[in-house]
């Protein structure tokens, strides 16, 4: 009997790397990949280690969050190929033609195409992009308002009857709540059905009578409403995005031929920021890959899940099932960031007894750091503005008694997103008198410089719908997303260009 060759260190990858390697085909693996640790190039390093045991990119499944992160692990991929094979680029990429990497949306998407004769799926899968879908559900907002309520329903339930006001709360709120209940997996009739079994057990508890028929008013209105989009998008042979996902889960499930096939021609799936999977994801990858998932490694940092991106579920990568595998050798910061870091992290009971990160660039830096919390943004902005000005007034004093200074230029401001504390953050140093320089992109990437250039564009080619959705939401035209609903092709009349629509009004 032959034995087993252990398989050659992959160049680059460390001894933690190196183990997320050689647990392929012992899943579920849930790889703990704090920040900086190299988690792209593990998971390149790991696709590679697949084709090396024979597996084609083909029977490879690779979910990222986004377009972005889903084209740099490609990249990563391909770039660890050609290393450990010698090929060009150009052969290496032509090799990973049929690959399945992507995001939850472009994976699906592809699934439900190339094999609806197994999900009984029809093949013109036309997705509806974000502008059509909002108009879609201004124009069945539009219609709920504009229609009588059915006799003996609807504001008549209140006690008192509801005023403008509330009426307008219930039927902003409809929209938004099918917007997140259209996330998850769950049916209009199912949620009607679990809604009403609540109400009852609340009545049964004591609640009040006036708070249970507002409760069930804003049910009847969100389904309400819910169904009539439904209803455009099918007329138009449309799908959306939540529609999708819940479509590709709807297909797993009831076609045990497509759900076969996943199972058997997927021998490795590759789940990235694992920590950001909704419940509907999570429920797909658990039809995807089948009870044992044997083929699954999920990856992500459970501590990120602070960041709530859209639809999280929150606590899903600490749930998951099976063995841990730690990335936290960290790649891009010094030892004193991380230990400030950690700090924070552990303030937290949940990830009190993780294990440090380990500076992979060197020593503590002598400069200090500074944490602390704010009540907002504004907030935010304002203590930031302060601890400039403190630093250019007074410079940093060390434990020596030296004492260091700092102009304005040799002091930054890094933020996760500019939106929230970007704008507020300049007034805070224009009422100080604090110069700055906004490097957020360059000048091209400022909003009003985007907004002018669409103006310009409109101007050249009023055909161009995106640049003129932007001029109607910018400082220049301030349309608010509920007016866009009047601007909705009449029906019969194809899709003309929205700047000939806006003309109409």
């Amino acid at each position: 009997m032959r034995a087993e060759r252990a398989p050659a260190p992959a160049p680059g990858l460390n001894r933690e790397q190196m183990r997320v390697l050689e647990a392929l085909g012992r899943g579920p693996v849930k790889v703990a990949a704090a920040a900086g640790s190299g988690k792209t190039s593990t998971l390149a390093g790991l696709y590679a280690r697949a084709l090396e045991t024979g597996i084609p990119p083909s029977r490879i499944l690779a979910v990222s969050f986004t377009n972005m992160a889903a084209a740099d692990l490609r990249h990563k991929i391909a770039g660890a190929l050609q290393r450990d094979s010698g090929q060009s680029l150009e052969e290496v990429e032509r090799a990973l033609a049929g690959a399945w990497i992507g995001t939850f949306h472009q994976l699906v998407h592809r699934l439900l195409r190339e094999q609806s004769y197994l999900a009984g799926y029809r093949r013109e899968l036309v997705l509806c992009d974000e502008l059509d879908a909002a108009q879609l559900r201004q124009e069945a907002e539009r219609r709920l308002r504009a229609s009588p309520p059915p006799a003996g329903s609807w504001s008549r339930e209140l006690a008192p009857p509801a005023d403008a006001d509330v009426l307008g709360r219930l039927f902003r709120g409809a929209v938004g709540a099918m917007n997140r209940i259209r996330s998850t997996a769950t049916s209009s009739e199912a949620c009607e059905e679990s809604s009403l079994r609540a109400y009852r057990e609340f009545a049964q508890g004591g609640d009040q009578e006036a708070e249970l028929a507002c409760h069930r008013l804003a049910l009847r209105l969100t389904l309400s409403v819910w169904r009539d989009y439904e209803a455009l998008l099918a007329a138009r042979g449309l799908i959306d995005f939540d529609g999708l996902l819940r479509e590709g889960l709807r297909a797993l499930r009831e076609s045990s031929r497509l759900r076969h096939w996943c199972r058997q021609n997927f021998r490795l799936v590759i789940v990235d920021e694992y920590q950001d999977t909704s419940a509907l994801q999570e429920e797909l990858v658990a039809e995807l890959t089948g009870p044992d998932g044997v083929s699954l490694f999920m990856v992500g940092d459970a501590r990120q899940s602070i960041y709530a991106f859209r639809d999280a579920k929150p606590g899903v990568m600490a749930n998951a099932p099976g063995a841990v595998l730690p990335l936290f050798r960290n790649h891009r910061s010094r030892r004193h960031i991380l230990s400030a870091a950690d700090h924070v992290i552990r303030a937290d009971e949940q990830f009190r007894g993780d294990l440090a990160m380990e500076a992979h660039r060197g020593a503590e830096s002598s400069l200090p750091v500074y944490l602390g919390t704010a009540d907002g943004p504004e907030a935010e902005a304002e203590a930031i503005a302060a601890l400039l000005e403190t630093l250019h007034a007074e410079g940093v004093t060390y434990p020596d008694g030296s004492v260091q200074g700092f102009r304005w230029r040799e002091m930054a401001v890094l933020a996760r997103t500019v939106g929230q504390v970007g704008p507020r953050l300049e007034e805070a140093l224009r009422a100080r008198g604090i110069p700055f320089q906004n490097d957020s992109g360059g000048l091209l990437q400022r909003p009003e410089v985007k907004d002018l250039l669409a103006l310009l564009r409109l101007a050249a080619d009023e055909s161009d719908d995106l640049a003129c959705l932007r001029v109607l939401q910018s400082q220049v035209g301030r349309l608010p997303d509920r007016a866009l609903g009047a601007l909705l092709p009449a029906a019969g009349e194809g899709r003309p260009a929205l700047a000939l629509r806006l003309r109409r009004h």
